[in-house]
This record gives structure tokens, C-alpha cells and sequence, in this order.
């Protein structure tokens, strides 16, 4: 488009599913970040409690979680992927945030800037100028990783200057990129990504494969409630032994 020539509707069709998407993954990447900070997920399983939760796993109905391949078959292949990635970013996000002990946002900004540079090739810079006042960064030590990076730290001195423009209500979003089955579409990887770290979680604190295999779908159905629902069915009296 030249300047001054009126959006047609293809154009403006297509400026509005670019918003969707950056929306989408935003949205998905904060659904990420809490994953990391789930205090469920964060914890270490007394051994009587992991004995609880191989004994109390039985045959009964269990939440359906529907695998991978299922949910590329019904959505299809490549909104799949786009919403595992955004996922997954939102939590690479949230771990490096907390290794540098910086604000997530801060932190996404700053690996947004440099998508092909090594980690710690950034975080070498981060440091660098989180240890150095203004007054010391020598210019010839200041290569153009330090400089973008000193630049995101002077944006993020005032405290009003970012904010994450996230509507709560994403249904929209998600149907205008997704399609029609978009909220299904988010609604069953988060339940897939929930299950999957659960039986992750599960197995590193002991539990056997078969249990593992039970409980990791009602953490994935459930999602917050999992602390109401587990509890009750861990329980000794309601356990086979």
C-alpha cells in the first residue's frame, strides 16, 4: 500500500489476524509463565504421599486428555505448533526472568532483541550492565549487545513505562486467528501441556509409571482445582490398599 490509500478489506482482514496472533501468543505465554511458577509443580512429595498416590490409582473414569497427534489431527498441524511454541516461550521466559532476577516483561524485551545470540552470550551483557554504572561502561566494552540491553534497562526505570496489554477475555482472539474451534483448540493444549509437566513432576518425586499415567490427567483437567479434587481421593480411606 502506497501512503494515504484506503485499507481494503483484505488488508485490514489481515491486520486484525496479526493482531489475533500476537494477542494469541502473548495470552499462551503468560499461560506459560504460571506453569513455571505452579506451586504444585515446584514441590518435593513426602514418601508416604507418593505411596498414597500409587495406591489410590485404579481403574475408574478418568478425565479424557486428548494426545498430540489427536490434537493435530482435529485443529490441524500448524496452529498446533504455533500455540505449543507460544507456550513454550512464555516459559523459557519465565525461567530466564528468574535466573536474572529480572521482571518477566523486562526480560522478554530483551530476548526478543536478540532471537540468534546464545543465552549467555545476553545474559553476560545483562550482568554486565546490572554490576556497572553508567558512569564506568567504557565505550569500547560496550558492544551493541550491552548497548541494546543498557537501553531496555533505561525504559524500564519508570516504572509506568510498560504495562502487557493482554485482554482477560481472549475468546475473540482466539476465534479470529484459530478459527472456530478456537477456544477448544486453547483450552485442550493447555490441558495437554498441564498433564504432560504433571507426569513429569509425578515420576521425578517417585510415583510409578501406571499412577503416573492416572493422576497426570487430573492435573491436566482440572488445573487449579487439582488442589480440591486430588486431596479427596488421596485420601487413606478412600485408597486401595
Amino acid at each position: 500500500m502506497f501512503p494515504g490509500e484506503p485499507k481494503t478489506a483484505k488488508t485490514a482482514a489481515t491486520l486484525s489476524q496479526k493482531i489475533a496472533a500476537e494477542k494469541c501468543v502473548a495470552c499462551l505465554g503468560l499461560f506459560g509463565a504460571d506453569l513455571v511458577d505452579d506451586p504444585t509443580l515446584n514441590s518435593d512429595l513426602p514418601i508416604g504421599v507418593v505411596g498414597r498416590f500409587n495406591a489410590a490409582a485404579r481403574d475408574e473414569a478418568v478425565p479424557r486428555i486428548r494426545e498430540w497427534a489427536e490434537l493435530r489431527r482435529a485443529f490441524g498441524e500448524e496452529k498446533i505448533a504455533h500455540a505449543r511454541k507460544a507456550i513454550g516461550r512464555g516459559m523459557q521466559t519465565r525461567l530466564t526472568s528468574k535466573m536474572w532476577n529480572l521482571p518477566f516483561l523486562m526480560t522478554s524485551d530483551i530476548m526478543d532483541q536478540f532471537p540468534s545470540v546464545p543465552l549467555e552470550r545476553v545474559a553476560q551483557a545483562v550482568e554486565f550492565i546490572r554490576s556497572t554504572p553508567p558512569d564506568r561502561r567504557v565505550g569500547s566494552t560496550m558492544d551493541f549487545i550491552a548497548r541494546r540491553v543498557a537501553k531496555i534497562f533505561e525504559e524500564y526505570s519508570d516504572p509506568s513505562s510498560r504495562r502487557l496489554a493482554v485482554d482477560e477475555k481472549a475468546s475473540a482472539y482466539w476465534q479470529s486467528y484459530y478459527g472456530p474451534f478456537g477456544k477448544e483448540l486453547v483450552r485442550e493444549v493447555q490441558k495437554r501441556v498441564r498433564a504432560d509437566l504433571a507426569g513429569i513432576w509425578l515420576r521425578k518425586n517417585g510415583v510409578d509409571e501406571v499412577a503416573a499415567e492416572y493422576w497426570r490427567k487430573y492435573f491436566g483437567e482440572y488445573g487449579d482445582k487439582w488442589v480440591t479434587v486430588v486431596p479427596k481421593k488421596l485420601s487413606p480411606s478412600n485408597a486401595k490398599r
